[in-house]
């Protein structure tokens, strides 16, 4: 027997400060880091994270997210105020027939001077 997972939307909120000023695509470049991320596309020079993206019955960890938005900001002075995965905090719950459903149009990357 087949089944399809069931998607279930995820959508971040994201605040980043700007110390020293960003470039003005650093919202763009979270996003797609976020998911590539996601879809198990991502990559880092040293090789030292994780890679599989989020699969059928993976809980999304938020503490997960900081490495794909550290990705793009850790080479500034600025650090991220807050981040929410579906307006909580906390780890989002997959189920083992679930399958977490990350789009760019619900990435919300608000940067404060």
């Amino acid at each position: 027997v087949f089944s399809r997972p069931v998607l279930i939307e995820v959508r971040i909120d994201l605040k980043i400060k700007n110390v020293d000023g960003l470039p003005s695509d650093t919202s763009d470049k979270i996003k797609k880091s976020i998911l590539s991320y996601a879809s198990g596309n991502f990559t880092d020079d040293n090789n030292n994270f994780n890679h599989k993206g989020f699969t059928i019955g993976d809980i999304v960890a938020i503490s997960m997210l900081y490495t794909p938005v550290n990705a793009v900001i850790g080479q500034y002075n600025t650090y991220i105020k807050e981040l929410k995965i579906n307006d909580a905090t906390v780890n989002l719950d997959i189920l083992f027939n679930q399958l977490a459903d990350f789009k760019e149009e619900n990435i919300t990357v608000a940067i404060d001077d």
